[in-house]
């Protein structure tokens, strides 16, 4: 997974994969694709057998059957959580999903009515996260100084906002997030707290119809396990502000991603509900 990230992030025609990868999206994915998916038939290396064409092939050697418009809407939702490379995994899983669904006869709005039947929480993205072609919807949740996740992406074609966008943050937090940026100095057995702002959302949309939540953080606490690296996933679950959980409950319910735009405004409602309830 860390070195396909960056091998991701030039990847401007979305077709890389790689071998562990293409082990995990025929177990997971491609199931949910075919007719009696539990007829595949798998190699001993886990990916399942094709043909010259690259068909998927099930227990009687015939190619598998596409699933029809009704299947798809009647699909449960599929909820995936990753952190750190691991939305370099979805998206190349999204590569694969892509090929496949053209291969089998699903027509461009079929494709985007199933990507829809799956959605990505991730935190601490450390690749770019494409919006050039169709895939899965994703909620990306990263600090704007996790420095791991800096590492993995290309900045210059980052729309991630950084923490001189936050105008709220006071002087005294600057000092420190500049601090926990540049690595200027050596923290041993210290755990630094810093109280985050509200974080910068926003949302867009790819030519293709992926939806895309970003939520950014303006930093992460110190975390002296890592070295004073605030990127463990166990950082952004303790920390992450009440919009997030608020939103993971909306997503929890839902049975296709359709309106991201109308999904945060009922974690935003859900936020405002459960503070009035506090301060009663």
């Amino acid at each position: 997974m860390q070195a396909g990230r960056f091998a991701l992030n030039t990847d401007s025609q979305g077709v890389f994969s790689t071998f562990s990868v293409e082990q995990i999206y025929d177990q997971l994915i491609l199931p949910r694709l075919v007719q009696q998916g539990t007829e595949l038939d798998y190699q001993e290396n886990g990916k399942v057998k094709r043909n010259e064409q690259g068909i998927p092939l099930d227990k009687n050697g015939d190619t598998v059957q596409r699933i029809n418009a009704t299947a798809i809407a009647d699909l449960p939702l599929l909820k995936l959580i990753g952190h750190s490379s691991g939305v370099a995994t979805a998206q190349q899983m999204d590569n694969l999903q892509r090929k496949d669904m053209k291969s089998l006869g699903y027509l461009p709005q079929e494709q985007q009515a199933f990507f829809r039947k799956s959605v990505l929480v991730h935190f601490g993205s450390a690749a770019n996260i494409s919006l050039a072609h169709s895939g899965t919807p994703t909620v990306d949740i990263t600090a704007a100084t996790d420095i791991r996740s800096i590492a993995g992406t290309d900045l210059a074609s980052s729309t991630t906002p950084s923490v001189q966008d936050y105008t709220d943050l006071t002087p005294e937090i600057k000092s420190e997030v500049q601090e926990i940026l540049s690595r200027q100095r050596k923290v041993k057995n210290k755990h630094i707290t810093i109280k985050n702002p509200e974080p910068i959302i926003t949302t867009a949309v790819g030519e293709e119809d992926k939806p895309l939540i970003r939520v950014t953080l303006p930093c992460m606490s110190d975390d002296p396990r890592r070295k004073q690296d605030g990127h463990s996933i166990i950082n952004y679950t303790r920390e992450g502000p009440e919009i997030v959980k608020a939103l993971m409950a909306v997503i929890d319910k839902q049975h296709a991603i359709n309106d991201v735009e109308t999904m945060l405004n009922e974690a935003s409602d859900l936020v405002k509900n459960q503070q009035k309830s506090r301060a009663a």
